[in-house]
């Protein structure tokens, strides 16, 4: 008696587990509708730290942009007419391009990456970087594009290096310095950091925990060239934030 009762309770518990599993499935999934139609296309987009990445050649298409894959650098860029955006697999910074021809960077809170041979990105990011609008209804778990609205490139952050412009010309002693107007949670370290815009590779030039102080840069032989700086800023776990 007592063996049929375990075993009729380990068949109820097994089945509230798989009820549970499909609930959450459904929890999970993700709509995406673009101009007033539902892409119901796989892979399945999935969020990542708040944001709702998505195959980056189906959101392409139905953006009317093109693609340009690079197996070497793992970069893919995604153009529209004049205006286009370029991102590295598994890298924060994102490289745009403006209706004027004009370049400039920026960093993205989370990095593209791929998954069973395919690449996602996240949609806003993409979105705006073409100059398309993006709502997220939280209820319904809706992403909602409509290429009929225009909308301008929203950065992710609202630091700023406030110490040295765009474009400057840097041969000795350097003063590292940020503007934070907003508190950042959990923020422990900021790190300045000098990339190749090329390989999207580079090396720690500043550090240290007190996120708004002034920080010493003692430009070296090896630094010649168009560089890229970074303020990125970090958890006490290591984790960018």
């Amino acid at each position: 008696m007592k063996r049929s009762r375990m075993l009729l309770i380990l068949i109820l518990m097994m089945l509230f587990s798989f009820c549970i599993g499909l609930e959450a499935f459904a929890q999970d999934s993700i709509k995406i509708i673009i101009d007033g139609n539902v892409v119901d296309e796989k892979p399945n987009p999935f969020i990542k730290d708040s944001r709702t990445l998505v195959p980056v050649r189906l959101i392409s298409e139905k953006l009317g942009a093109e693609i340009i894959w690079d197996e070497y650098n793992r970069t893919v860029e995604i153009i529209k007419g004049s205006k286009s955006v370029m991102l590295t697999i598994d890298s924060h910074l994102v490289k745009y391009k403006s209706e004027n021809e004009d370049e400039f960077y920026n960093l993205c809170d989370v990095a593209p990456e791929i998954i069973n041979s395919r690449t996602f990105v996240p949609i806003r990011l993409v979105s705006n970087a073409l100059g398309v609008e993006v709502e997220w209804n939280k209820d319904t778990r809706t992403v909602i594009v409509d290429t009929s609205k225009s909308a301008d490139i929203k950065p992710f952050f609202d630091v700023k290096i406030s110490s040295v412009k765009s474009g400057q010309v840097i041969n000795g002693k350097t003063d590292l310095q940020v503007e934070i107007p907003n508190e950042i949670k959990g923020a422990t370290e900021i790190k300045y950091i000098l990339i190749n815009s090329n390989s999207t590779k580079g090396f720690i030039v500043g550090r240290g925990n007190n996120l708004s102080a002034r920080y010493d840069f003692f430009p070296s032989m090896e630094d010649n060239g168009e560089k890229i700086l970074v303020a990125a800023i970090y958890d006490d776990k290591g984790k960018f934030l």
